[in-house]
Parts: structure tokens; C-alpha cells; sequence
């Protein structure tokens, strides 16, 4: 949670000042603030942090397998299952990549950390095409092993994971049905 605790700050200050810039009100509180518009800012702030962490949650709680294999009891084909799945796995490596880059850019002399806000970001552009190169050198093998292993061949699919909805799955259901109910009826 530490980790996305920045995210949720600067998700959270950004739709609170947008919204005192844009949402007016009849009653003024300081400057170009208004008390609908603060208020209005800390509903979007709030709900977007709990986008950001129900997202966190459900990712560190729940496995890969069993997300792909919920993908499926969804309806959704199995490529489209595998690629969501795929993505999730390999977002750490590409940032475990973009981080070995921008390490050996410093052992060879280059500090992106250096100067003002422009100067850092035109350190870090050279920094970008390793990062892409080694990205797309990793999708390359990885396509081929999917092919060389037949990926897609067989239509009909197994799965290691079997799920089955238990009497808990059910009354858990419902209790998520009465409370969005319940939301929905009181806006």
C-alpha cells in the first residue's frame, strides 16, 4: 500500500483542485473556491482513491489463474484472457527493465535526477529506447514460444483451476445486490 500511497495523494489533490477550478457554487469560501465545488472535489478525490484501491486490492489478493479463469466464466475468449492475464504479469518486468536502464545510464554518468523539472525529463528520453528495445526483444520471445508450444490450436481449453460457487458465494452475492441497491436509492 506504501507504494501507491503517492498515486492516491496526487490522484486525490488533483481532482480536488479541478474540481474547486471548475465546479462552481452560490456560496464563495476562499478565492476562486466555492463550498459545492470543495465539496464536489472531495467526492471525486474520495472516489477515485477508491478506484485506485479497490484495484490494488483485488490485484494483490487474487491470482493471475484466477482472474483468467473468472475472465472465462465470464463469457470472454480465451486470447483475450490470456493477453489481460499476460499484462498483468510482465508490468513488473518492464518496470524492473526501465529501472535496470536508467541504472547502468548512471554507472556510465548520466543523472536524471539532476536539475530542474525540464532538465530531468530530457535526461530521461535517452533512457526510453533501451527500455522499448528490451520490451519488444521480451514480446518477440515470448510470441515465439506461444508458437512454438501451439498456442491456439485447440478451441477447447482445460484448466487447472476449477471453481464453484458455494452457498457463501451466494449469500455474499446478495449482500452486494442489497447494498448497491441500497446506494442506488439514495443519491
Amino acid at each position: 500500500m506504501r507504494r501507491v500511497l503517492v498515486f492516491l495523494l496526487l490522484g486525490g489533490v488533483a481532482a480536488l483542485l479541478l474540481w474547486t477550478l471548475v465546479g462552481r457554487g452560490p456560496t464563495p469560501l476562499v478565492l476562486w473556491m466555492s463550498r459545492e465545488g470543495l465539496r464536489r472535489g472531495v467526492v471525486a478525490a474520495l472516489r477515485i482513491d477508491s478506484f485506485v484501491l479497490a484495484g490494488v486490492l483485488f490485484l494483490s489478493t487474487t491470482r493471475n489463474e484466477e482472474i483468467v479463469l473468472g475472465l472465462r466464466r465470464l463469457g470472454l475468449p480465451y486470447p483475450v484472457c490470456f493477453a489481460f492475464s499476460t499484462a498483468l504479469r510482465l508490468a513488473p518486468s518492464f518496470i524492473g527493465t526501465g529501472l535496470a536502464v536508467r541504472e547502468a545510464q548512471r554507472a556510465r554518468g548520466l543523472d536524471p535526477d539532476a536539475g530542474s523539472i525540464v532538465a530531468r525529463l530530457k535526461a530521461n528520453i535517452p533512457l526510453l529506447v533501451p527500455t522499448f528495445l528490451t520490451t519488444i526483444r521480451m514480446t518477440n520471445h515470448l510470441a515465439m514460444s506461444l508458437e512454438a508450444r501451439g498456442f491456439g490450436l485447440q478451441k477447447q481449453r482445460t484448466s487447472l483451476l476449477e471453481a464453484h460457487a458455494s452457498f457463501r458465494d451466494a449469500l455474499v452475492l446478495l449482500l452486494l445486490a442489497a447494498l448497491l441497491a441500497v446506494a442506488a436509492s439514495n443519491p
